[in-house]
């Protein structure tokens, strides 16, 4: 379900494919044969994002192995959301794929309307105008390092307060929240720099 999000709006962005990336990092730390598990992961996103008639029944699947319970399938959406607007906002077409699989795991509307009004809220409060020397404060590099250097660093910073999907299991909503802000906040700094220097 993650591949379909990810590639809904025709390609998967820098960002998304690192967040996806630390996905599996987090997902494989649990298993004992990790980079194995990492391996399996990659092939099923791979292969799932190049299929886009069969979001339903992935959703379905999904829906039956979290049982009775309320709280992971709000969870699981709202991970999907933050990976949708992390790079800016929800497309039409990333919409489409998040209401099919919310219905598919018997969530309202509402409760989806809900969720994505949170993180709108939280993005308008947090977004404002980013001069080029906040950029590189935010990123902790300094306007005479290399792009290498701040790409380096910048992934680094991303790694450490990407949303968590396993963690954020036992957590409350605000986690979901704050990694969502920072990891925006990162990215902006990021592609500014990227921009000024192109």
């Amino acid at each position: 379900l993650v591949a379909k999000v990810a590639k809904a709006d025709g390609r998967v962005s820098e960002l998304e494919a690192q967040l996806i990336a630390i996905m599996f990092d987090d997902i494989s730390k649990v298993f004992i044969e990790k980079d194995k598990t990492r391996n399996i992961l990659k092939e099923i996103f791979n292969e799932e994002k190049e299929k886009t008639d069969d979001t339903k029944e992935v959703a379905q699947s999904l829906n039956k192995l979290l049982g009775r319970s309320r709280l992971k399938p709000k969870k699981f959406v709202a991970f999907l959301i933050q990976l949708a607007l992390v790079d800016s906002q929800i497309s039409p077409a990333e919409d489409k794929v998040l209401r099919e699989i919310v219905n598919e795991l018997n969530m309202s509307t509402d409760q989806y309307n809900q969720i994505l009004n949170k993180f709108n809220n939280m993005k308008q409060n947090k977004q404002e105008d980013m001069s080029l020397t906040e950029a590189y404060e935010v990123l902790g590099v300094n306007e005479g390092d290399d792009m290498n250097t701040i790409k380096k660093t910048y992934r680094g910073l991303v790694r450490k307060y990407h949303p968590d999907i396993i963690k954020s299991q036992d957590k409350d909503e605000s986690y979901m929240e704050e990694a969502t802000a920072k990891t925006q906040q990162l990215n902006q700094a990021y592609q500014l720099i990227k921009k000024m220097r192109n």
